[in-house]
């Protein structure tokens, strides 16, 4: 590998605090969630859903800064796990339940990882959350291609005071020198988009579009960059649709054996919605070795949240009390502020536990 090559592979982006946004100003707000920080911008007007030119997406996402969105830059602090807090786009992609339940069962399946990889790393919810229920000193490579999710990444990191653990590498997962060679992690982490281009509507948010959509790769290319990386007898987790046959077929593909997967039904009596996968290099495990096999609803028969599903939220986020009994099935409690008149929310960030077990006990 040449020196320009190093060059172009190691191009962090710089802390988020060398370039601030517009804002106009900074105001302090609490919800019954976290506190937030929120960066007051004039509202724009709300572009809907096409189907756009998917080179023009994966180039204004790689070009676009945080600078660049204007009103469409405003930020929102929220709790991630303990007492570690996230900057994420109020309009753009936000982290969710995938994002939590992947930390989740990549922490149990690694508890004692030093070296901890999360690839296609976003705004590290998935890294950052993982990385706070592993043991103490532990530290994380982020690998990001979307500059904006970069920078927002990089202000998190350095909000919470990591930077002597975190780092946030730009660039594509799929390129090799990203990493020096012979680099491997004994934990791996991944949430690649679900949908092909022309399977789904590609949101006009550059942002959002390369986070759903598969626009710079896929699933089969997060399975290839963990078998790359993957220390001998170190884990890889990602999240991935439970009904895409292409799910366990790529950890397959790229010689990965699937040690365990777990289901998650958004509502009882529908199908499972989205699984997570924990694989070791398929040298790593012993030849007729089951898969050990774990399930749990989020939501009841009527709508309110499962006492598994509560409990897991407690478990990630570390925030106790009344609202758990409140939110298990049976009892409508809110786990997120009341919508407001003609607004929709964006994915649940609210805080509830999980135990280490909570969910529904593993079969294999």
């Amino acid at each position: 590998m040449t020196a320009d090559a190093v060059a172009v592979a190691w191009a962090p982006v710089a802390p988020y605090g060398l370039t601030t946004g517009p804002a106009t100003s900074v105001a302090p707000r609490k919800t019954r969630r976290f506190e937030t920080l929120e960066l007051t911008n004039p509202p724009k007007a709300k572009a809907k859903a096409q189907r756009g030119s998917t080179a023009d997406q994966v180039k204004a996402s790689h070009e676009t800064t945080l600078a660049d969105l204007g009103g469409e830059g405003e930020t929102s602090l929220d709790r991630i796990a303990g007492p570690w807090q996230i900057y994420q786009l109020k309009k753009g992609h936000r982290f969710s339940l995938d994002d939590l339940v992947t930390a989740w069962r990549a922490s149990l399946a690694k508890p004692d990882a030093t070296r901890l990889l999360d690839i296609g790393c976003g705004i590290c919810s998935v890294g950052l959350s993982t990385l706070y229920k592993c043991r103490a000193g532990a530290t994380l490579v982020g690998i990001e291609a979307q500059t904006v999710s970069c920078e927002l990444a990089c202000r998190s990191v350095a909000h919470n005071q990591l930077g002597d653990r975190v780092r946030i590498l730009h660039g594509d997962l799929r390129d090799e020198r990203m990493l020096e060679a012979g680099a491997t992690f004994d934990l791996i982490t991944g949430s690649p988009p679900y949908c092909p281009p022309d399977k789904a509507l590609q949101s006009p948010v550059a942002q959002r579009a390369c986070c759903r959509l598969e626009l710079r790769g896929d699933v089969y290319d997060y399975c290839r960059a963990a078998r790359r990386w993957l220390a001998p007898g170190g884990r890889f987790c990602f999240v991935m649709a439970a009904q895409d046959a292409r799910t366990e077929d790529a950890a397959k593909a790229a010689g990965l054996a699937v040690v365990e997967r777990y289901d998650y039904t958004f509502k009882e009596g529908r199908e499972p919605h989205i699984c997570t996968l924990v694989c070791a290099r398929s040298e790593d495990v012993a030849a007729g070795t089951e898969t050990a096999r774990g399930s749990m609803l989020v939501r009841g028969g009527d709508g309110g949240f499962t006492k598994a599903h509560a409990e897991f939220k407690e478990y990630m986020l570390e925030v106790s009390g009344a609202a758990l009994a409140r939110g298990a099935s049976g009892g409508r409690a809110r786990l997120r502020p009341a919508a407001r008149p003609g607004r929709k929310h964006e994915k649940v960030t609210s805080p509830r536990r999980a135990g280490p077990r909570g969910g529904g006990a593993l079969k294999s």
